[in-house]
């Protein structure tokens, strides 16, 4: 005979751990991509207060909950061998990444730097906040559809911000008095736009949004998706203004690789799999005899399929990606500690800005390659270990994307963004979105049935 539980007893503890994640999904959504603190001279440093405040405190109060729980028995403990059982393979190895970032700061070259971070505050306290976050969303959340509505809101907001800006106004003196969008790398460095600050930050936070709102109107039945068309339009408008390569490549990659993945799992698919293969082999022929004549980061492309290989590629790119390269072998298992790049290379680079005709001088702080700094910072165990975290998932979201619409159109956020990665670099800004979509993929993964936002 089965015994009675009172159904308060079932739901609680499901319901309130729904509802905080729900709460601070729409804080991350809305409130901090809205954030900027005073300017873009401290922006990385106040949106990594607001990211550790808001992050921190959703993984502290969901453990000692938790914890509550089982003290007062509402919940059955379980031993670490059942949990790790049970757990997903791209939770494993997010784990193991974990860990392994955890033994590089121990061991790196510098510790204080290590779990902090320099100026971009990507050390192992970052790090942590994104596993544990990956870890919590992933193992029991299924999203509400308001979530995409406030990231709709708040990234249409930000980006009649940037249009304003390029029109050479300075909306919410973002800009140091009197000066301008326009101004970059003449009066002041880099390059700012919106509310992320960085233009490759901000390039990575639209290839998270885009996919997810050109992804939504295609796989949502409700009509009122369509409203979604107003942020993805001025996602793209705002991309294709800025034109940082790496986002483009990132959007134009994700949607060619989509044309086949989203089709239902019938001959259809097959033949928009080997369409994909033919316009990829179309696409790189035409690149290798005519892209020189187009010039640009395109003629660039061409250039390295001719085998010529040059620094200055890739805004110098290919220069710091061989430096990396370099500090491997002297730490290979753990690298330096995380965010120690800097402390380890004397790389340093010169190139003309072609739109101001101002040569640049820049110390090298960063591999500006995701997955290159991974391997240099927190070692070849800690990459390999991301990779098939990465690996795993996607071969799984392959196989629900056409009929599950969380995992198209969180999958497809978590592919645009893990393209650009391969020129970007991580960040507080931009980074922690990408593992709310990772988590949300593996998680319908493991449910492995189609699947809509909760309340639909």
């Amino acid at each position: 005979m089965k015994k009675n539980v009172p159904k308060e007893k079932v739901k609680k503890e499901p319901l309130f751990f729904q509802k905080l994640t729900t709460f601070y999904l729409l804080c991350m959504l809305g409130f901090f991509l809205l954030f900027t603190g005073n300017n873009y001279t401290s922006i990385t440093l106040s949106k990594f207060i607001c990211f550790f405040m808001l992050t921190g405190g959703y993984i502290l109060i969901s453990l000692v909950g938790r914890l509550e729980l089982i003290a007062i028995g509402q919940i059955q403990p379980k031993k670490i061998s059942v949990l790790w059982k049970n757990m997903h393979i791209s939770q494993k190895c997010i784990l193991i990444y974990w860990i392994s970032s955890f033994v590089s700061t121990i061991f790196s070259v510098d510790f204080y730097t290590s779990l902090i971070g320099t100026a971009r505050f990507d050390g192992f306290l970052t790090i942590s906040l994104y596993c544990w976050l990956f870890l919590l969303i992933s193992f029991d959340y299924v999203p509400k559809k308001s979530l995409l509505w406030i990231f709709g809101i708040s990234m249409s907001i930000t980006c009649i911000v940037s249009l304003i800006q390029f029109c050479g106004y300075n909306p919410l003196g973002l800009y140091p008095s009197g000066m301008n969008y326009y101004d970059a790398f003449k009066l002041y460095s880099g390059a700012f736009l919106g509310t992320l600050g960085n233009i490759d930050i901000y390039s990575a936070m639209l290839c998270i949004a885009i996919p997810v709102f050109g992804i939504s109107i295609l796989k949502l039945k409700s009509n009122i998706r369509f409203f979604l068309l107003i942020p993805l339009l001025l996602c793209l408008f705002v991309l294709s203004k800025a034109f940082v390569a790496g986002g483009i490549v990132g959007v134009f990659s994700t949607t060619l690789i989509l044309l086949p993945v989203l089709q239902p799992k019938t001959k259809k698919r097959k033949i928009m799999f080997i369409i994909f293969l033919l316009l990829i082999v179309l696409i790189l022929t035409s690149i290798f005899f005519f892209g020189e004549r187009i010039g640009g980061f395109i003629g660039e492309a061409s250039a390295l399929l001719h085998g010529n290989w040059n620094d200055d590629f890739g805004s110098g790119r290919l220069y710091i990606w061989r430096k990396s390269l370099e500090l491997v072998p002297a730490r290979p298992l753990f690298g330096g500690g995380p965010d120690t790049f800097d402390l380890r290379t004397d790389a340093n680079f010169e190139r003309l800005d072609e739109k101001t005709g101002i040569l640049i001088h820049s110390d090298v702080d960063v591999a500006h390659n995701e997955y290159l700094n991974i391997m240099v910072n927190q070692g070849l165990l800690a990459f390999i270990a991301y990779i098939l975290a990465l690996g795993f998932a996607a071969i799984e979201w392959i196989k629900n994307a056409s009929s599950n619409p969380i995992s198209a159109i969180c999958g497809g956020a978590v592919l645009c963004y893990s393209i650009q990665a391969f020129f970007g670099i991580s960040s507080p800004i931009s980074s922690p979105f990408f593992w709310i979509c990772f988590a949300l993929v593996v998680k319908q993964n493991q449910l492995c049935k189609t699947t809509t936002f909760e309340g639909d």
